[in-house]
């Protein structure tokens, strides 16, 4: 999983990221949550994804498609 901007207590983001967030550099303007990339560790460990092997997650809001 390849999370993107997230904030957490530990690494806060910057009113500078924030501003890049809404102005559209991420497709879905916003910030993810902790609890959007616990829901895709969820699904990787559950059985829903027992025909998945060796792939990369970007959960990001559609920042890699906005590059």
């Amino acid at each position: 999983i390849a999370p993107g901007m997230i904030v957490t207590p530990r690494i806060p983001l910057t009113p500078e990221r924030i501003e890049a967030a809404k102005q559209g550099l991420v497709p879905m303007k916003r910030r993810g949550e902790t609890d959007e990339i616990g829901k895709a560790v969820l699904f990787l460990a559950s059985d829903a994804s027992s025909w998945i092997t060796g792939q990369t997650y970007p959960v990001n809001g559609g920042f890699t498609f906005s590059l």
